[in-house]
């Protein structure tokens, strides 16, 4: 009887710490959008951790052995269709921290030909982004107010966002 409680017990907390395990490493109740099914606090770590350009670290490994990195070390994101990565990317050139801006501003550049953001689907991500963004979007906002696809949408944010803006806007 004893033996088998211990049993029990052991097979609880076992589960209990893969479940733990999971939630730490997948963030599952984070909103917002994800790209390999982690959210914009896992990327935003990824790139801050690049940008440092430390030695690897196990955790550096098994990331790329999950594709989370390339074999060099740089974040999966980078290398995403923009359709995939843009939301992120959006989100973390508007971060508080400059590191993360930094890091994330000179790539989304030079990759502006493979963006294609003409795309009406992309450019109608990118003002609902903004939108979340706030008051840090507004001169964004008030250049997508001259794309055809999305001017209504970027009008709309930026009245509920800075109504003064989207008068002087157009919007």
């Amino acid at each position: 009887m004893r033996r088998r409680t211990v049993m029990i017990m052991m097979g609880v907390l076992t589960v209990g710490g893969l479940g733990a395990s999971l939630v730490a490493v997948f963030r599952p109740f984070e909103e917002g959008p994800r790209y390999k099914c982690m959210p914009v606090s896992y990327w935003k770590g990824a790139v801050t951790n690049y940008k440092q350009r430390r030695s690897p670290h196990l955790m550096e490994h098994l990331e790329a052995f999950v594709g989370l990195r390339d074999k060099s070390g740089i974040p999966a994101i980078y290398n995403a269709a923009p359709s995939e990565s843009f939301p992120i990317l959006l989100r973390l050139v508007f971060d508080n921290d400059p590191n993360v801006r930094e890091g994330v501003l000179p790539w989304l550049v030079s990759q502006n030909e493979r963006m294609q953001l003409g795309d009406a689907a992309l450019l109608r991500e990118t003002v609902k982004v903004l939108r979340e963004i706030g008051p840090r979007a507004v001169p964004m906002l008030l250049m997508l107010l001259k794309e055809e696809s999305v001017s209504a949408e970027a009008a709309e944010a930026l009245r509920q966002i800075d109504p003064e803006a989207a008068k002087r806007g157009g919007g």
